[in-house]
């Protein structure tokens, strides 16, 4: 590609690239410095033995919870908008840690945490089950406001304004993550705009979870549901994760190129999301055809660019 282009144009492409080498090393070395990771020994001795496990550590051995990030360099990287809102204390603590293992190891820098972009493994312990999703870390922090914090409470209830305000989230990821827990039986909505947790299951949920389950697609299937875009929607958040993507246009050509054409634009969202970006040129196409109707893009010779 340098033969082809000259080495000046793929300056950047070269840092994002050496960037997502060096974060593994990076996260790995932060990690141990900071005391985030178990001791090889105590790695073993919780794999050979689980009865063992204290009750902050998985059976793989990781404590609970567990941080790992994804360091890219901001100047060379389009730019990455991002929802603010209040990630659970524990989380916050433990990217205060990692931000001192890094600029110790990275004495000139600092961190700055995109949240929403995100992903997290939750586990529930529910009276009658355990349930775990990977899930986006803003349905993450959002189930996490119904953690029992006393032992009195028997159940935790919360509205969709309490979420809004306590969370300092806006409404539309609120509402979101509830749809999604609620799909996935572990919130009801026992009012109104107001949830719980359902902490047991009846005969008749139970049935409806099993249904679920056996009606969820295959890993690496294609049995997606398809909304109104014509691009596949994602456990309900179609709508939402569009969002995010259009963030992600945005910021490329604002800050990297003021003009893509329809194959760079698809380049750049497979290399920039983190877990891909599963859609054909063709939808993404109809996707963009959407914007420029609405006037926030225009089509001037094959190339997309944001409407002044």
């Amino acid at each position: 590609m340098k033969s082809r282009f000259g080495e000046a144009p793929l300056q950047a492409c070269e840092v994002m690239l050496k960037d997502i080498q060096d974060s593994g090393r990076v996260d790995g070395v932060v990690r141990r410095t900071q005391n985030l990771d178990p001791s090889e020994e105590e790695v073993t001795a919780a794999r050979m033995n689980p009865d063992i496990l204290d009750e902050n550590m998985n059976p793989e051995g990781l404590l609970k919870p567990s941080l790992h990030a994804k360091i890219l360099s901001r100047l060379y990287w389009p730019q990455l908008q991002d929802e603010n809102y209040r990630v659970p204390n524990a989380i916050t603590e433990l990217q205060k840690r990692y931000e001192e293992g890094f600029e110790s190891l990275k004495a000139s820098r600092k961190l700055t945490w995109l949240n929403t972009l995100g992903q997290a493994t939750v586990e529930l312990e529910l009276e009658d089950r355990t349930v775990t999703e990977e899930v986006h870390t803003w349905q993450a922090t959002v189930i996490s406001a119904f953690q029992k914090n006393e032992p009195r409470i028997t159940v935790v209830q919360r509205t969709v304004l309490d979420l809004v305000q306590d969370l300092e989230m806006e409404e539309m990821l609120v509402r979101n993550a509830l749809k999604f827990w609620v799909k996935k039986l572990v919130l009801h909505e026992v009012a109104p705009n107001t949830f719980a947790v359902m902490e047991m299951l009846n005969q008749e949920d139970r049935a409806r979870s099993k249904a679920q389950a056996a009606a969820s697609p295959m890993p690496g299937g294609n049995d997606e549901s398809v909304d109104d875009t014509g691009m596949a929607a994602d456990e309900g958040i179609g709508e939402e994760k569009l969002g995010i993507y259009w963030q992600f246009i945005q910021g490329m050509l604002t800050n990297s190129s003021p003009t893509m054409a329809l194959q760079q634009i698809a380049m750049m969202l497979k290399m920039l999301i983190v877990d891909g970006f599963p859609y054909s040129n063709e939808e993404l196409q109809e996707f963009l055809g959407r914007k420029v109707a609405e006037g926030l893009l225009e089509l001037v010779g094959g190339k997309y660019r944001l409407k002044k």
